[in-house]
């Protein structure tokens, strides 16, 4: 009964664990689902959608994302594009000030590259952004100075098939 017990507890604490990564993971996010698929935005009642807009944006703050204390992304928004009442892709945009203070803190670049593969900015091939193709889904990371001296810096979710609620928004 005793190895029951500790078998059991095991069992709880990876299904919690389990539970407190996937809630920081962009790739579990439901690319394609009903809008209020995603627990990040809850249900999207259909009085909240503009149907007259292509792309309706939602935004919420990070603990909606991950509630993960150990993980750290500094001032940062999180997005969530809906299409046709699809979620088109979800966007975690850095909050700059006018010295770029959180995109100099490398929190979000250094989710990126330890969750999708490493980044070099100061090379001369750096477009601005990358994009990988995981599964089905595409992750767009971008780092790009605009021409008012603000970094725009951001990581979105998305697929090959949804990535238009991305370029419609803009």
């Amino acid at each position: 009964m005793k190895k029951f017990k500790i078998a059991l507890l095991v069992i709880l604490l990876n299904i919690i664990t389990v539970k407190a990564i996937e809630a920081c993971d962009l790739l579990s996010i439901n690319i394609g689902g009903d809008k209020s698929s995603t627990a990040i935005f809850g249900e999207i009642d259909d009085e909240n959608i503009d149907e007259g807009a292509e792309v309706n944006v939602f935004t919420t703050s990070i603990d909606a994302f991950c509630q993960d204390e150990s993980i750290n992304f500094g001032e940062v928004l999180v997005k969530l594009y809906v299409m046709d009442n699809k979620v088109g892709a979800v966007e975690i945009e850095v909050m700059n000030g006018p010295d770029n203070e959180e995109s100099k803190k490398g929190l979000l670049r250094g989710y990126v590259e330890s969750n999708f593969g490493g980044l070099d900015l100061e090379s001369a091939e750096w477009l601005g952004f990358k994009i990988w193709e995981i599964s089905s889904k595409q992750i767009l990371y971008y780092n790009l100075e605009r021409s008012d001296g603000y970094i725009a810096e951001g990581v979105a979710v998305t697929s090959a098939e949804h990535y238009k609620a991305l370029v419609n928004d803009e």
